[in-house]
This record gives C-alpha cells, sequence and structure tokens, in this order.
C-alpha cells in the first residue's frame, strides 16, 4: 500500500493530500518540492537563491556604510 507522501500515485491520479505534499517545500531535500528534485530543476533554484542571498548581503552592507558615514 502507497502512502500519501510518496511521488506518483497510482494510476496517475492526484489526490488533494498528495498535491499539497508535492507543491511544499521539503528540509531534507534543500527546501525543494518533489517536483523540482523529480524535473530536476534544483540547481537552477540553488543557483538563483546564491544569487538573491549575495546581492541582499551586497546591499545590506551599502546600507550599513552609508548610515555609518
Amino acid at each position: 500500500m502507497r502512502s500519501h507522501r510518496q511521488l506518483g500515485p497510482p494510476g496517475g491520479h492526484l489526490n488533494s493530500e498528495n498535491s499539497d505534499e508535492n507543491r511544499r517545500y521539503h528540509e531534507s531535500l534543500g527546501n525543494l518540492t518533489p517536483a523540482d528534485v523529480y524535473f530536476r530543476r534544483s540547481a537552477a533554484i540553488i543557483e538563483r537563491r546564491n544569487d538573491i542571498k549575495k546581492q541582499t548581503i551586497q546591499n545590506r552592507r551599502l546600507r550599513h556604510m552609508q548610515i555609518s558615514a
């Protein structure tokens, strides 16, 4: 018997419990959805997150320097 937490339910039909589980971010998957991992979008998503993180840190440093000056 399959658990509602597994990808790909029998017959390919998604019930509401399963689709909710597939749309949710999973910490064990690097805060990605199972669909992101399955369709191999994880590298692009992680790269985009890292770019945003770098930009955010840079903006904070600039703001801090402006306030301190």
